[in-house]
């Protein structure tokens, strides 16, 4: 998996990513095959670190990739990414947003 952090200024908020605002974005199909559902906490690790964060699954979200915002304080998702942007990612966003992670129920 790859994670794609980044604000959603004009995203439109509908539940239960209201209710979560920093939960991290699945596709249905690699929620399904994780065992997860909206509201589950899924552990997202990176070479850098680990956090727990709720599970919003949407099909807005790519297959092999789930998406964190980072304007929130409560899911530091920052601490997972590299801090290095000197190229683009394969997603388009620099380096800094986006890296490998290992996702398991929490």
């Amino acid at each position: 998996m790859h994670i794609i952090s980044a604000h959603e200024p004009a995203e439109r908020v509908a539940p239960p990513e209201s209710a979560w605002p920093e939960a991290l974005r699945i596709d249905p199909d690699d929620a399904r095959k994780l065992g997860v559902r909206n509201g589950d906490k899924l552990q997202i690790e990176s070479r850098r670190g680990k956090i727990a964060l709720r599970v919003w699954v949407t099909d807005r979200a790519q297959p092999g990739m789930v998406f964190v915002p980072f304007f929130d304080e409560n899911a530091l998702i920052n601490v997972l990414t590299v801090d290095d942007p000197k190229s683009l990612s394969a997603a388009g966003q620099p380096d800094y947003k986006i890296c490998a992670v290992r996702l398991k129920k929490a």
